[in-house]
């Protein structure tokens, strides 16, 4: 009965004074108000900028180049043969097209959409984070509440049992150590009630950074009943193949291993010619005076080669390097799907481990409620001391506790396998 009053006095106080949330709402919010999920939002606009930026390098661009300068001595100007000045002015417009760059044009662009792809990914990889965290951390706090039932109702118990030794130690009934032990259980459950609270308190905080709720503003999270048996819809062989083929560290890694092979072809076309078509118009000589060179301009045009013949096999060294590289991230893309294998396989079992012991635990609960109101009769009846009482009621407490944690680890757990095939 003590347990249905403190359940409706926590439903009461619920409704009058705090913003109710559910876990599906909470975990919504947090998609959209995560500081976390925000950046990773940004991180995806700039990689698709980037992109677009690479695409124009393969575009024609138009320079305009305008010079002032002064010298110590007097020097010839423009056409004429009997110009000279110290000062001259040069001013063009034209246009620049690159023909060849060695294919670095087009792996930049590659490079660029596998960076704007993982981007993604990274976006999908930390709302996929945030949602676990928040169910972790609404998760605890629904814990910490029906622990802070059980302890209330123990304290209850306990309060009760020590107002009738009380009145037993007026009457000469027992001793001054007996209710002195009652004082300790009390004094114990008062602190765990403490904690509980502090716990309750801490998460809540916790919960409205996650999700974009004021500090100021009070809210209380929602039960949610967990299923019995979570494993019977898992198929495991046919989760860890589709992890290790399309979860989003193994497409990172892949994604990592292209994007060091066009780095490769961007290192190797630093070791061949650049070849640009350009046109434009203006003065190509210094002119005493600057409106002499709109008058005195005039069109060219051609093709313009750059190379590098000969840098002591510089070039050579960083492709080498390049190409090493490449065959890094291949034995490391293998490595991350090993390592998904590895991590799959254990929450699997780890799932399976829980599981059996929230059974047992569970019928260890019904056993020590069960044991409790016996020994309460019993000790009633003067058939047993005050410290059997004592710990009897410890065990029922303690075997709440207990349940509920490993319940909430349950869920968690069965959570975290999920989280680890996206």
């Amino acid at each position: 009965m003590n347990i249905f009053f403190i359940l409706a006095f926590f439903l009461i106080n619920i409704l009058v004074n705090a913003k109710t949330i559910t876990l599906d709402e909470a975990i919504t919010l947090s998609l959209k108000n995560g500081k976390d999920v925000q950046i990773s939002e940004k991180d995806v606009a700039i990689s698709k900028d980037i992109l677009s930026s690479s695409f124009k390098t393969a575009l024609p661009s138009v320079v305009y180049n305008s010079k002032y300068q002064k010298g110590e001595y007097e020097r010839r100007m423009g056409t004429e043969d009997n110009e000279f000045s110290k000062e001259g002015y040069t001013q063009s417009i034209g246009i620049l097209q690159p023909l060849f760059r060695g294919g670095a044009i087009l792996a930049s662009i590659k490079q660029q959409q596998i960076n704007k792809e993982v981007a993604m990914l990274n976006y999908l990889s930390q709302k996929r984070d945030t949602r676990l965290n928040v169910i972790k951390n609404y998760s605890n706090i629904i814990n910490s509440k029906r622990n802070l039932i059980a302890y209330l109702a123990s304290k209850k118990e306990l309060e009760t049992n020590y107002e009738k030794q009380k009145m037993q130690l007026s009457m000469k009934l027992i001793i001054k150590s007996d209710i002195l032990k009652t004082e300790y259980y009390l004094l114990d459950v008062e602190s765990k009630i403490l904690t509980a609270n502090n716990n309750i308190k801490i998460e809540k905080d916790r919960l409205k950074i996650n999700i974009g709720i004021p500090e100021e503003e009070e809210i209380e999270v929602v039960n949610f009943s967990i299923p019995e048996n979570l494993l019977e819809n898992i198929n495991f062989e046919t989760d860890l193949a589709k992890a290790k083929k399309s979860s989003i560290a193994s497409l990172i890694a892949s994604k990592n291993s292209q994007f060091a092979i066009e780095n490769k072809t961007i290192k190797r076309s630093e070791m061949m010619p650049k070849i640009d078509a350009f046109a434009g118009y203006g003065n190509y000589m210094e002119e005493s005076k600057f409106d002499n060179t709109t008058k005195n301009g005039e069109w060219r045009g051609g093709v313009q080669v750059n190379w590098n013949v000969f840098q002591f096999g510089k070039d050579y060294d960083a492709y080498q390097a390049t190409v090493k590289n490449v065959e890094k991230l291949k034995i490391a893309e293998g490595q991350t799907v090993d390592n998904i294998q590895l991590n799959v396989t254990s929450a699997y079992l780890d799932l399976i481990k829980l599981e059996k012991i929230k059974e047992s635990k569970y019928k260890a609960m019904l056993t020590a409620e069960e044991n409790y109101f016996v020994d309460k009769e019993r000790y009633n009846g003067g058939l047993i001391s005050v410290v059997d009482y004592l710990i009897s009621e410890t065990l029922w407490r303690n075997s709440q506790v207990e349940y509920n944690t490993l319940l909430n680890e349950y869920y968690v757990a069965f959570e975290k396998y999920r989280s680890l095939l996206i």
